[in-house]
C-alpha cells in the first residue's frame, strides 16, 4: 500500500525577517478539473512579545484563504509548516 501522506515531508512556508517585520509566503499548485491553479498565500507579523503571545496564537491569524479558489490553509508560525484545511470559502466573483 502506497500512503503518500506518511512519506511526504510537510509543506513549509518561506520565512523572512526584516528588522522586526515578519513574513511567511507559501505557494501551491493544484489540478482543478484538468486545469492547473496557482495559490499564493502570505502571512505577516511583528517580532515582539505581544505579537507572539496574543496575536500569533489566535486561530484566525493562522489561517489564510486563497482568493482564487477559496481553499483554506493553516500556518504554524514557529515551524513554518503549512497544512491545507478541509472545506472552502466562497470566493467573490
Amino acid at each position: 500500500m502506497n500512503d503518500e501522506r506518511k512519506t511526504r515531508p510537510p509543506e513549509r512556508a518561506r520565512f523572512e525577517k526584516i528588522y522586526n517585520d515578519l513574513s511567511w509566503n507559501y505557494c501551491a499548485l493544484h489540478d482543478e478539473d484538468g486545469s492547473l491553479h496557482f495559490c499564493h498565500l502570505h502571512w505577516s507579523g511583528y517580532n515582539d512579545q505581544y505579537w507572539w503571545k496574543k496575536v500569533a496564537t489566535k486561530a484566525d491569524e493562522q489561517i489564510a484563504v486563497c482568493r482564487e479558489c477559496g481553499r483554506r490553509y493553516h500556518l504554524d508560525f514557529r515551524t513554518c509548516i503549512v497544512t491545507q484545511l478541509g472545506g472552502r470559502e466562497e470566493v467573490p466573483q
